[in-house]
């Protein structure tokens, strides 16, 4: 079994492909939720990516949402974290916000990206062969202001708390 094995196993069949240079990103429908879409790049986890000095891993990163979906905008930000991340030959961690930069989608206030763990989806599905699947999850400029104030436990105790729909594309923010 391959990766794209592992990704449709969990997803289902790849429903299209965005090519971006060295990277591409493969859209998913219904997964994890019906009328969603999962979006995952292919090609970052062939680049071992710096954790700490002597530690390296092997990444690639999602972004899931519901229907309808600006399937552009959404692989466009998975392809330029994705060169980012290859660029600085560097990997993400859990609770990093890459952002703001303004707004990703034409509508909704989400312009930055929280990493998380795929904790929307199967356990089994998270990780492949040493390869992690990292949830790229968009938030708003308050919610990246909150986690470089309080931390990211902080904030995901407010997303338990307050239980947004992280799929949604156009949801307010979780911090007031």
């Amino acid at each position: 079994m391959n990766l794209v094995d592992h990704l449709e196993l969990h997803l289902g069949p790849i429903q299209r492909g965005f090519p971006g240079g060295g990277l591409q990103v493969a859209e998913f429908r219904d997964g994890p939720v019906a009328g969603s879409s999962t979006f995952v790049t292919l090609g970052m986890s062939h680049h071992e990516l710096s954790v700490h000095d002597d530690q390296t891993v092997r990444q690639e990163l999602l972004i899931a949402c519901r229907e309808p979906v600006p399937k552009a905008n959404v692989a466009s930000v998975l392809l330029d974290l994705g060169e980012q991340a290859i660029t600085e030959h560097s990997a993400y961690l859990r609770g990093d916000v890459i952002g703001p930069r303004g707004p990703m989608f034409p509508s909704g206030e989400l312009c930055a990206v929280y990493i998380a763990d795929p904790v929307s989806f199967p356990e089994a599905f998270a990780r492949f062969e040493g390869i992690s699947l990292i949830w790229a999850v968009p938030i708003t400029v308050a919610e990246a202001h909150f986690v470089g104030e309080q931390g990211w436990r902080a904030f995901e105790q407010l997303l338990v708390d307050g239980d947004p729909d992280l799929l949604d594309l156009e949801r307010p923010s979780v911090v007031e």
